[in-house]
């Protein structure tokens, strides 16, 4: 409600809107709230046609309720309004994976991986993982290797190195 009155007072600001469509979000598995959680986003957007956030919250959404390729298009309006996003370039990444568009999908995660900012290193080790996964299923394999490497040089202790290197 508190969403809803804000949104009245200020119908100029799209967060109020993209804030109405979050918590209907969270309610999604109603059928009927899909309308709602669509209907709000699509307020915020229409408010402010460059709000990346909206376009982001929507590609979320249909992500996560099997709209990838409704996903895909928002997350393209996303990186068109803020082309250094790089979480825009993973979450576009996962899902062209999940659309077996492995190509495509290294292709969006390198992108994450040089458009990161210096203290979002866990965001980029899940992006070379994810690369890796895309390029072991084009048979890129050296590719793979090496973000497979650089995920465990990253990841773990020199403690567990040693041990990992006694297994092989």
């Amino acid at each position: 409600q508190q969403f809803q009155k804000a949104a009245l007072t200020n119908p100029r600001d799209p967060w109020p809107h993209l804030l109405i469509g979050e918590v209907y979000a969270d309610w999604s598995e109603v059928a009927a709230q899909a309308t709602k959680v669509l209907a709000a986003y699509g307020k915020a957007i229409q408010v402010d046609t460059g709000f990346a956030p909206a376009y982001e919250a929507r590609a979320r959404w249909f992500a996560g309720n099997h709209s990838a390729l409704l996903a895909v298009k928002e997350y393209n309006k996303v990186i068109e309004l803020e082309p250094k996003n790089w979480k825009a370039y993973y979450d576009r990444g996962a899902v062209k994976f999940r659309l077996k568009r492995y190509y495509e999908a290294a292709y969006d995660f390198s992108s994450a991986i040089e458009k990161r900012g210096p203290d979002e290193e866990e965001g980029i080790r899940i992006s070379h993982l994810y690369r890796a996964d895309a390029y072991f299923e084009i048979a890129e394999y050296e590719e793979a290797i090496a973000d497979f490497t650089h995920v465990i040089r990253d990841r773990l202790s020199s403690r567990k190195l040693a041990v990992i290197r006694r297994l092989y």
